[in-house]
């Protein structure tokens, strides 16, 4: 299976890694003051001021800026800024899982670390489940 941004087909392990990158983005975004920091993302995810919005069909994946300005993103975006949070906050082994939810649908959530149950920031912006 693989998942598809818009940069084209990846394999799970490649999508991982290229998150991985947009977790880094954003804490750069969050060490510059380009978005709010501290826990503003989850406090607006679970005030309603950030949302999940349904799959962007181009599957281009937000930084932090572009999830403020948009008012939420879709899961990968979430979880993407989430992890960032999170390690801005000082668990440095925070980021982006991906899994199988049903056939052909993958979503992704934020493991804070290894062990721990997965946290998904798309269900507390708003998404009922996958698909």
């Amino acid at each position: 299976m693989a998942v598809r941004p818009s940069i084209g087909r990846l394999s799970i392990p490649e999508a991982e890694a290229l998150l991985s990158g947009l977790v880094a983005v954003n804490r750069l975004q969050i060490a510059q003051g380009a978005v709010p920091s501290g826990s503003a993302f989850s406090a607006a995810l679970h005030a309603g001021q950030l949302r999940y919005i349904r799959r962007d069909p181009d599957e281009h994946w937000m930084t932090l800026r572009e999830v403020w300005a948009a008012g939420g993103g879709d899961c990968e975006d979430l979880a993407a800024g989430f992890a960032a949070e999170l390690q801005a906050q000082g668990h440095p082994h925070a980021r982006v899982v991906l899994f199988q939810a049903k056939p052909g649908l993958w979503h992704a959530v934020t493991e804070i670390a290894p062990g721990l149950p997965w946290r998904d920031p798309s269900r507390t912006g708003g998404m009922r489940g996958p698909g």
